[in-house]
């Protein structure tokens, strides 16, 4: 903005008041010009001047921008100046004395009543607002308005404040509706609610009933402080022909008065008449701000809001509030994180009792309804409680983990998904496999096609883009471990069993992840279903040992704690369990034997795994039910240790092995085996030689 050239005065604040016109923004620096203008003049020489460039915006009754920027600068310069020469801090502050607290200061009230130029504006307004002119009526009016308005609480003084009610008191009987709209906002601050025969309230309330100008009426609800006197005129006005002043009416009643003003019968006619309005607009407000204003008031109780109304007389006007409330809360809202979070612990929580026993119809509704909506949500909390709610319903029934065990899968094998939802989903398959056996994968990988499309059809394309069958899955994660399977699960509980053979190895292949707690928990899982039974599998044994030697799973302390306590207890519930102990000797040696030594195996004492393996296959440390007198695991392990030795003389362990031969436990009575493993011996012997 360009500054304001100093030449006389009088082209100063023409200068100035020409600039405010293009822009409110730029008032706050035109003000400051003015003020050096008013600070070099003489006052009565400054009046002069600002009066007679204040009838030129004055005469223009149009609204156009120009003038009504125009208008308010002037009333903020006038209150402005008013503000800086009369400005006074009434009462002394106290002194503070030693161990009293600070008293906070005391607000500061303008005094007006001695102000010059304010006087003077309000003579200039008196003497002018009962012109011929509409234009010039309409701008006092406006002009008292905002004068009032800029100068707050501050005292005036009584002969003023009594002409100027006198005067927009004739004004408000003016035949021009916007300059009696003008004259009501302008008796705003000169009505005394307290009075019950003060002029402005009897002028309101008169016009408010017969004014034919809505915008008369409007500008009353706005400015008329509701009483005892003038409430119920407020709430006729819910009533009105016209669909501003109704809506109006509800602003004014949920913004000014409380519901426990109110009576029953005020409260019921208010919400009826809300309600049954035929304006979309008027039933919004009352919705959505009169009824919510009712409820906070009843700290959010929809029980307390009704006892407030008569419900047994107005049955159908309750219905109609409490409806209107519930619409309020949008779908998305419901559909946050922490309300499907709340909602999902409850069912998890529920379906945990054990005497409470869901039926199937129960589960499916929760399932299509809550459990399966959250699976793809963008929150990692939702997908991972959805996911522990979903394990718990198949757990329920064979049907439904065969349904959706695909989603685990496909959880697991994500890479973009997050560590805590994988742990979770393998979870979920491990408890599974305890629940239903490890078959369950075979019949699933058989029906997988036909599975894959109904849950497809019944999910809409959610549930991780949940498009694909079983199969699909089972087979790219093939690719991923097939030197696993081949090296790892072909056992006798899997044969026949390539959907078994194959799910266990995707398994078995979470053993090698890097986040510690996937290692865990597919270690545990592991370890679960070999003690349990359900898997017969010595390769899988064979993984765990290794991990449980391996350096790299030192700082994993459940993980030591877990494999540390399953070893003694697996080996000591059955001869099966030894004989697989035994089976995965050799393997176990042969595998640190062979690591390279960038390999942290390489650094595994092979010497303390042989004497560790070799007491887990003692028969003393069975249970004295499966206890007996030969051991033929040992002798397993000295012909497995044998015929290495004979394959490969020149091996490094050869000497290891040969050390463990001493601290096998053969049985005595069983000469046959004694001397085959002789001959063998001797064989050991010439080949050494």
């Amino acid at each position: 903005m360009t500054a304001v050239v100093e030449t006389n005065p009088m082209e100063s604040m023409k200068s100035v008041l020409t600039q405010c016109q293009h822009s409110t923004q730029g008032h706050g620096k035109l003000l400051k010009e003015m003020e050096k203008v008013y600070d070099n003049m003489q006052f009565d020489d400054f009046w002069s001047d600002l009066q007679h460039l204040m009838k030129f915006p004055m005469v223009k009754f149009e609204r156009e921008p120009v003038v009504e920027r125009t208008i308010t600068f002037l009333a903020n310069a006038i209150v402005y100046f008013s503000k800086k020469e009369n400005k006074v801090e009434t009462g002394s502050k106290p002194e503070k004395k030693e161990g009293e607290e600070e008293e906070e200061e005391e607000e500061e009230v303008l005094d007006f009543t001695q102000c010059l130029l304010l006087n003077k504006v309000f003579d200039f307004i008196l003497a002018s607002h009962d012109c011929s002119s509409r234009a010039i009526r309409y701008r006092c009016c406006q002009l008292v308005t905002k004068l009032l308005t800029g100068i707050g609480d501050a005292l005036l003084d009584d002969s003023v404040w009594s002409r100027l009610s006198a005067a927009m008191l004739m004004r408000i009987k003016d035949t021009i509706p916007v300059v009696r709209e003008q004259a009501v906002l302008a008796l705003a601050r000169l009505q005394d609610p307290i009075d019950e025969e003060c002029l402005v309230t009897a002028a309101y309330l008169f016009h408010l009933a017969h004014d034919s100008y809505a915008g008369v009426r409007r500008a009353i609800l706005v400015s008329l402080a509701p009483s005892a006197v003038s409430f119920q005129a407020i709430l006729d006005r819910t009533k009105d022909i016209n669909e501003t002043v109704r809506s109006q009416a509800f602003n004014v009643i949920s913004e000014k008065v409380n519901i426990r003003a109110l009576s029953v019968a005020q409260r019921l006619e208010l919400a009826q008449n809300g309600l049954e309005d035929k304006s979309v607009a008027v039933k919004k407000i009352c919705t959505n701000r009169l009824f919510q204003t009712w409820l906070r008031a009843c700290d959010g109780d929809l029980l307390e809001l009704l006892r407030s109304v008569d419900v047994v007389t107005s049955l159908e006007t309750c219905e109609g509030m409490i409806a209107s409330l519930y619409l309020q809360f949008p779908v998305d809202e419901l559909d946050d994180a922490e309300t499907l979070l709340k909602c999902l612990s409850i069912i998890g929580e529920t379906l945990t009792l054990k005497k409470l026993s869901l039926k199937a119809p129960t589960i499916e509704m929760l399932l299509e309804n809550i459990i399966l909506p959250c699976i793809p949500n963008e929150f990692n909390e939702v997908r991972n409680q959805a996911l522990k709610c979903l394990s718990l319903c198949c757990l329920n029934s064979k049907d439904t983990a065969l349904q959706y065990l695909n989603i685990f899968l496909q959880a697991c094998h994500i890479e973009m998904e997050v560590d805590e939802v994988k742990v979770t989903a393998l979870k979920a398959i491990f408890d599974i496999l305890l629940v239903f056996g490890l078959e369950l994968f075979e019949s699933t990988s058989s029906s997988s096609e036909s599975m894959s499309e109904s849950q497809n059809n019944n999910s809409q394309g959610s549930m991780y883009q949940f498009n694909q069958s079983c199969s699909s899955v089972l087979s790219e994660s093939k690719l991923d471990t097939q030197n696993l399977e081949e090296s790892t699960l072909a056992d006798e509980s899997t044969k026949g069993n390539s959907g078994s053979k194959l799910m266990l190895a995707l398994l078995c292949k979470h053993l090698d992840s890097e986040v510690c707690e996937i290692r865990t928990v597919a270690a545990e899982g592991l370890a679960k279903l070999l003690l349990s039974g359900r898997i017969v599998a010595s390769k899988v044994l064979t993984r765990l040992i290794l991990l449980w030697f391996n350096p790299v799973s030192e700082d994993d302390h459940h993980l030591r704690c877990c494999l540390g306590t399953f070893l003694p207890v697996f080996a000591s519930e059955s001869m099966v369990n030894q004989e697989l102990l035994a089976d995965s000797f050799l393997p176990v040696v042969k595998i640190l034997s062979n690591a390279p030594a960038s390999s942290p195996l390489s650094k595994v004492n092979i010497s303390n795994v042989c004497d560790l393996l070799i007491e887990l296959t003692r028969p003393q440390i069975l249970n004295f039910t499966f206890q007996k007198p030969e051991n033929p695991n040992h002798e397993r392990i000295a012909t497995q240790i044998c015929n290495e030795i004979l394959s490969n003389p020149n091996s490094f362990i050869v000497r290891s092995l040969g050390r463990v031969l001493n601290y096998l436990d053969l049985p005595k009575d069983n000469e046959t085996n004694l001397k085959d493993l002789q001959t063998l011996c001797t064989q050991m012997m010439e080949v050494s030689r």
